[in-house]
């Protein structure tokens, strides 16, 4: 609802005070002709009303790095190591997904065929040297989803709605390569 309240000031001109109000929002503005108070009206009342078409959802906004970094900052007092099982996968996905900035773009193919890449990595034990060298276990891919699983589970937990699309990784990609193995 919009109004239009002529005002006669002390020098006797006149100007126009605009008030909109809408449910979470009320707008006041003066002008020197009633011809400019209409068209503020108009324009800024229409705009109002469609102000939703223009909002992005939060989960369309929010990156891969930001909901790993919700969780790492409740760890704040925990030891380096708990901080690192975090930031280390949070490296590991931002290098293998590093077109896609925001969580949305990121599909359940996407995180399989990272699952995958990863599944052939070269990881060391103990020392970095080449007879150190061996293929990622299942387990360890494991982990790093899991870390991602968790990074995902929290930030729902905050009411970012997103599909929870690592711990669907670990379930139909990774659980089936641990039994295999065993």
């Amino acid at each position: 609802m919009a109004t239009i309240t002529k005002i006669i000031n002390k020098d006797n001109s006149l100007s126009y005070n605009v008030k909109i109000r809408r449910k979470n929002c009320q707008i006041s503005q003066t002008f020197r002709t009633e011809e400019d108070a209409k068209l503020y009206e108009f324009f800024k009342e229409r705009l109002i009303d469609n102000m939703e078409s223009f909002d992005i959802p939060l989960h369309k906004r929010v990156t891969l790095k930001q909901i790993f970094e919700l969780k790492i900052n409740t760890l704040n007092s925990l030891i380096k190591r708990s901080i690192a099982e975090f930031e280390n996968p949070l490296k590991m996905f931002q290098d293998f997904f590093k077109e896609k900035l925001f969580i949305h773009e990121i599909t359940l193919d996407d995180w399989t065929n990272a699952a995958k890449s990863f599944y052939q990595l070269n990881v060391f034990r103990g020392a970095k040297t080449d007879s150190g060298k061996r293929k990622m276990s299942p387990n360890s891919l494991r982990k790093i989803f899991a870390s991602a699983s968790s990074c995902f589970s929290y930030s729902q937990s905050l009411g970012i709605e997103l599909d929870n699309f690592p711990l669907k990784v670990i379930q139909t990609y990774i659980t089936p390569l641990i039994k295999k193995g065993k």
